[in-house]
């Protein structure tokens, strides 16, 4: 299983030329602490 786990994550960096990441960040949470949108509230 591992070995074939390794063998498709091989043939996935042969076939794009880099590890290609699993998920990206597609929602961000509100709760999550964000200094930047912060101060772009206080500026409004």
């Amino acid at each position: 299983m591992l070995a074939n786990r390794k063998a498709a994550r091989e043939e996935e960096i042969a076939a794009h030329g880099r590890p290609v990441s699993g998920r990206k960040m597609l929602h961000k949470s509100r709760k999550v602490y964000d200094r930047k949108r912060l101060k772009k509230i206080e500026i409004e």
